[in-house]
């Protein structure tokens, strides 16, 4: 087995966060979450939150109710729907402008993955006015805490209420990178389901989908903490037992419910064991051509697991038992390739059918296989941008420049 120097950082790197003992938020959950957590602002004495969201939430009035709450106690705030999808360095020194010019002493994330990620660095920016976001990439790269933070997902995605990460698109090289800091984990997130109703069957298995690959990637990963196991494997039930249900009727606030905390588990999984190639990969494609996230991470993850499946049989194997026993306890309704007699199954078999199933999934909720904008002329770029943000992850196997590239060509074919 070829030595890899990488793997001494990255085995560093999670005793690490095993020492620094990542705190999760403080969770409010239920039809009063939206309340408690305007209550807790006033508690941390805010007096003044900027509301950072999207067009689309402010459109459908999805903040009203936590802005109403906000004024009942008497306090200010100033709502900035600017945050876009994929969000941008100019997207988040936008944002920096209005937080200085409102005068404002807090953030609130409220949206889906992009605004929560625009919100986080406006917040980073706000307190480090000397440190461009292009040098805040990477790991622990802020010098003075952020305002505090808190979150308000509407959609069950990226789970960026519980981490410390937010990723963002450097303009004019389509870099799209993360800025990782345990002082951006919100202090307090509400999940209320109510807020996630509105969104669409197409936005929901991708986002849905986008949080089992956290989970898979945390999951599949070496070196991890035992309680990110632990999260994982509960996101991948609860996401497996209840997204196929959200998909089919949005309405049913039981399933919203379960996205959502399935959601939460799975961003505190990969804040503390990482993501892996998916992303890695992933994160190139959406930075150049602007596709969704999740979409791109939906169509990545049985595509990177069948590459190195040999490597993670045992993982996704386990991963296949627990959603069964879940989905079998849970008398889920629809069908399902993980409904079947595991009697005279071997790991492998296992790993193979968890796999078929993210398939399966992926063509339910219309996930493309390929993406015609994919340019060659960009390979070379994406390729070295992924395997550059890869030497971080304790991944299950390590992939060469030229593995990626072909990756990427496969995904033109």
């Amino acid at each position: 087995m070829a030595f890899h120097s990488e793997r001494i950082y990255q085995y560093f790197q999670e005793r690490g966060i095993g020492l620094i003992n990542l705190p999760l938020p403080d969770c409010y959950k239920g039809q009063d979450a939206v309340k408690r957590l305007a209550e807790r602002i006033a508690e941390d004495g805010c007096r003044h939150p900027l509301i950072v969201c999207g067009k689309t939430v402010t459109k459908h009035g999805l903040t009203d109710r936590f802005q109403t709450e906000l004024s009942g106690l008497g306090i200010r705030y100033t709502v900035w729907d600017g945050a876009i999808p994929n969000p941008t360095v100019a997207n988040v020194e936008e944002g920096r402008t209005v937080y200085l010019q409102a005068d404002c002493d807090s953030v609130v994330v409220f949206g889906g993955g992009s605004s929560m990620d625009c919100g986080k660095l406006v917040a980073a920016r706000a307190a480090n006015p000397d440190i461009p976001v292009e040098k805040m990439q990477g790991s622990m790269r802020l010098r003075k805490k952020p305002c505090p933070i808190y979150a308000i997902p509407t959609t069950a995605g990226t789970g960026s209420e519980a981490t410390l990460a937010a990723v963002v698109i450097e303009e004019e090289s389509h870099h799209k990178y993360a800025v990782n800091d345990p002082r951006l984990i919100p202090a307090a997130c509400a999940l209320d389901a109510a807020l996630t109703v509105s969104v669409p069957p197409a936005v929901t298995g991708q986002t849905g989908m986008d949080a089992l690959t956290h989970a898979v990637e945390a999951y599949t990963n070496i070196y991890g903490l035992k309680n990110a196991y632990s999260y994982a494997k509960s996101a991948v039930c609860t996401i497996l037992n209840h997204i196929e249900a959200a998909y089919d009727d949005g309405s049913v606030i039981k399933n919203r419910e379960k996205m959502l905390m399935g959601s939460f588990k799975a961003g505190a999984a990969f804040t503390r064991n990482c993501v892996g190639y998916v992303h890695a990969i992933g994160h190139p494609l959406s930075g150049f051509y602007g596709l969704p996230h999740g979409e791109v991470m939906a169509a990545l993850l049985p595509l990177l697991m069948k590459k190195y499946v040999s490597a993670v049989t045992r993982p996704l194997a386990e991963l296949f038992d627990a959603a069964a026993d879940a989905q079998a306890a849970g008398s889920r309704g629809n069908a399902s390739l993980l409904n079947t007699d595991r009697t005279s199954l071997t790991e492998s078999d296992k790993a193979s059918l968890f796999i078929d199933e993210i398939v399966r999934l992926d063509r339910k909720f219309g996930i493309p296989e390929k993406f015609d904008c994919i340019r060659e002329e960009d390979i070379a770029a994406m390729t070295a941008y992924a395997a550059a943000e890869a030497k971080g992850y304790p991944t299950p196997v390590i992939l060469s420049a030229d593995e990626i590239a072909e990756i990427y060509r496969k995904l033109m074919e």
